[in-house]
């Protein structure tokens, strides 16, 4: 899929699961602030603490400190990637499984934005969810397989191509940490943005987007 002269303002979505390199692809484009606005994970408010929270982990109870209950729904989070943003183009990693068992009882956009999948060896990415699920860092305090979301990814996956048919477009993590530039060079190409050497070196820095879940990107 060669890249057009068009002017694509659609936003750009990863689907993953967890502990699949994701977030270090989506600090790629927080290096373009100037051309992009970076959401991070915005339909875990929906998911972990609006008020049709799917996710029975937090309760009233054991919220972590720094986290409230939201208003935030599966279609307002959607209204909030759509809108316009003074000619900044949206990109935004989540998880799959957040929002995949939702499609059927919803009228969720996906076909308004450029769906995008990233996933990792589970022998890899499975430990290292298991460990900081246990972890006090984090304040969970247990694993739930069901948070993998591989099931998910695959099933969102088809759904993209099938129903919406779009262009499969999958990144393996293994491919990416390997060889950056060649594969964010293609990504780019696919979805239609100019690549820019600032996406494969940044320097170390805190970033208050993350601040939300704790433990998790140290």
């Amino acid at each position: 899929m060669a890249r057009t002269n068009e002017i694509d303002e659609r936003p750009i979505m990863l689907w993953c699961h967890p502990r699949s390199v994701s977030t270090a692809f989506e600090r790629a484009f927080m290096q373009r602030s100037d051309e992009f606005e970076c959401l991070h994970e915005p339909f875990g408010d929906a998911y972990y603490f609006g008020p049709n929270r799917a996710s029975t982990r937090y309760t009233n109870a054991n919220l972590p400190k720094d986290v409230k209950l939201t208003s935030s729904t599966f279609e307002s989070v959607f209204d909030e990637i759509l809108k316009s943003r003074s000619g900044k183009r949206v990109f935004a990693k989540d998880m799959a499984y957040y929002i995949f068992p939702h499609l059927k009882e919803r009228n969720l956009p996906l076909d308004k934005m450029v769906n995008t999948f990233l996933i990792r060896d589970p022998h890899k990415a499975v430990p290292s969810f298991y460990k900081l699920s246990i972890n006090e860092s984090t304040g969970w305090g247990y694993f739930d397989p069901n948070e993998m979301g591989y099931k998910q990814l695959k099933d969102l996956f088809d759904f993209v191509v099938e129903k919406l048919k779009q262009p499969p477009i999958l990144i393996d993590s293994e491919d990416l940490v390997k060889n950056p530039k060649e594969v964010m060079k293609k990504y780019c190409q696919l979805v239609n943005v100019n690549f820019d050497e600032r996406m494969i070196s940044w320097n170390s820095t805190k970033i208050s987007k993350f601040d939300k879940w704790n433990g998790w990107h140290e």
